[in-house]
C-alpha cells in the first residue's frame, strides 16, 4: 500500500492551509491526501508536486510505502481453498457428484456420459414468451 507521509508534511510546513493556497492548491485537496481520503493513485500530480514545494523535499520524501502483510489476490484465494478441500467438487449430472482433479478427469468424466443427437436447427421451435 501506497500513502502520503503525512506525518512528515505537517513536521516540514507549519500552516498547511496558508501554504497550500501560496502554492496555489485547493487546501482541502492537500487535506483529503493527508488524511487518506484521496489515494495518491487518484492524485493530480500537480497537488503532489505543490505539496512537495510546500514542504521543500522531492517526491519521494512524500511516498510511504508500506507492505501488504497478509493479504491475497482472488485466484490465490480460490486455489489454496481448493487445495484444501482436495479438488474442485462439481455437480456434472443429477445424481453423480465427483472429484475433478485434473483436466484429464473432466474428459474422461465426459467420455462416459451417452452422446445425445442435436435437433436440426429446422427442428427447433420457438416455445413461451417469445415464440412468435
Amino acid at each position: 500500500m501506497t500513502r502520503l507521509n503525512s506525518e512528515f508534511v505537517r513536521a516540514r510546513v507549519g500552516n498547511i492551509t496558508r501554504a497550500a493556497k501560496e502554492a496555489g492548491v485547493r487546501p482541502g485537496a492537500v487535506f483529503e491526501l493527508m488524511s487518506g481520503k484521496t489515494t495518491l493513485y487518484r492524485a493530480h500530480v500537480g497537488t503532489l508536486l505543490a505539496i512537495a514545494e510546500m514542504a521543500n523535499c522531492g517526491l519521494d520524501d512524500l511516498v510511504v510505502r508500506e507492505p501488504q502483510i497478509g493479504v491475497e489476490d482472488f485466484a490465490t484465494s480460490i486455489a489454496s481453498w481448493a487445495e484444501a478441500a482436495g479438488g474442485v467438487k462439481r455437480r456434472l449430472n443429477p445424481g453423480v457428484v465427483g472429484v475433478i482433479r485434473t483436466p484429464e478427469d473432466r474428459v474422461a468424466r465426459m467420455k462416459r456420459f451417452p452422446e445425445t443427437p442435436r435437433p436440426a436447427r429446422s427442428n427447433l421451435k420457438r416455445t413461451g414468451h417469445y415464440a412468435i
